[in-house]
């Protein structure tokens, strides 16, 4: 895809809303006692109301030193994409520390163009935070079918250079690759709230608003740490959906508007032919009922706590997705019985007593 196709259009945006944007400089200093930044080039910026959105970096392994190798990858910007992409083009071989989403999409794709890959995972499956055990075996199978291989069980112990590629050290063994993609996860930048004084635990500390520890200064995205999570909800939500979310909630608060509704939170990812799309969390459920084939690469996981939906993990499975989504919202009640066999998600919904 070309990269004016992706690129967000901010500059005509801020023009025609009237805002400032700021660039080749970034903001060293917080002070919130007198409510200013101040930048690299030494401006000193006041505000009423301070957001930070930050993000995450792509965390690093002891001993890869992949900043010294040209051949050592991380996927967490355009300019990552762009090299790993040229690198990928010419069909050599990727190995890939961690299996996680990153690591299996760009797998995916890595494939697509031709290059022989080998996933290398500390874990006993793939996708060990974000989905069940069903999504992740049928995951995993698929890629086997594409010719991707994995070592489970793996701790790398560093990169070493090699004759015609870096070399991958586990435990015993060496691996050479023409390219290696170290995808391990993101840490929360969070520096700046740290000088400023303000609390954290890798990230910055927040409330359900998103109100960081000092007053007028809020935290959204993937920097944010909840301070103390509910309803199974996780500490930090890292996903695009997540972070627009935080931006809502503190958006109707600068306007007055009182906190906004709280969504279901969501994400999806795409491998080759393969739509995953994953509603609410797991973390409370009692229950996991599977819904159609998963022979066809069409099916669904719904996890339920009692009687109600917490969270779907859909495959190719759009409507399960969207109707689950809706259910764990509502927080209808449902026929557990009826889950698996079900027409629609919906058939499922037990009707409510008459008051």
């Amino acid at each position: 895809m070309p990269f004016e196709d992706i690129t967000l259009q901010i500059e005509r945006f801020a023009s025609h809303e009237g805002l400032t944007i700021l660039t080749g400089t970034s903001v060293v200093r917080l002070e919130p006692s007198t409510h200013e930044v101040v930048t690299s080039t030494g401006d000193r910026w006041s505000f009423g109301i301070a957001v930070i959105a930050t993000g995450a970096a792509a965390r690093s392994l002891p001993g890869l030193r992949e900043e010294h190798n040209p051949h050592v990858h991380r996927m967490r910007d355009l300019a990552d994409a762009v090299v790993l992409k040229e690198r990928m083009q010419s069909g050599g071989s990727l190995g890939i520390v961690g299996a996680g989403l990153v690591g299996l999409e760009v797998a995916a794709t890595a494939r697509r163009l031709g290059c022989r890959t080998h996933i290398f995972a500390r874990s006993d499956r793939i996708l060990g935070r974000s989905v069940s055990a069903p999504i992740a075996a049928h995951l995993q199978s698929r890629h086997e079918s594409e010719g991707v291989r994995f070592t489970f069980g793996a701790e790398p112990l560093g990169v070493v250079p090699g004759d015609g590629g870096p070399v991958l050290v586990t435990g015993g063994e060496h691996h050479r690759f023409d390219d290696i993609l170290v995808a391990v996860g993101s840490e929360p930048r969070d520096l700046l709230a740290v000088r400023a004084g303000i609390e954290t635990a890798q990230g910055v500390l927040v409330d359900e608003r998103r109100r960081t520890s000092v007053a007028d200064v809020y935290c959204i995205g993937d920097a944010a740490r909840l301070r103390r999570p509910t309803n199974g909800t996780p500490d930090r939500l890292e996903s695009v959906h997540g972070a627009n979310d935080d931006a809502k909630i503190v958006a109707a608060q600068i306007l007055g508007n009182g906190p906004a509704a709280p969504a279901v939170p969501w994400f999806w990812s795409d491998q080759y032919d393969v739509r995953l799309q994953v509603a609410g969390f797991r973390s409370k459920s009692t229950c996991a009922v599977v819904r159609g084939a998963e022979a066809e690469d069409e099916f669904a996981v719904v996890h339920t706590a009692g009687e109600r939906v917490v969270c779907v993990e859909a495959v190719n499975s759009a409507v399960d997705f969207a109707v689950g989504r809706r259910l764990i919202a509502t927080g209808a009640r449902m026929d557990l019985a009826l889950l698996a066999t079900a027409e629609s998600l919906l058939d499922a919904v037990c009707e409510e007593e008459p008051e």
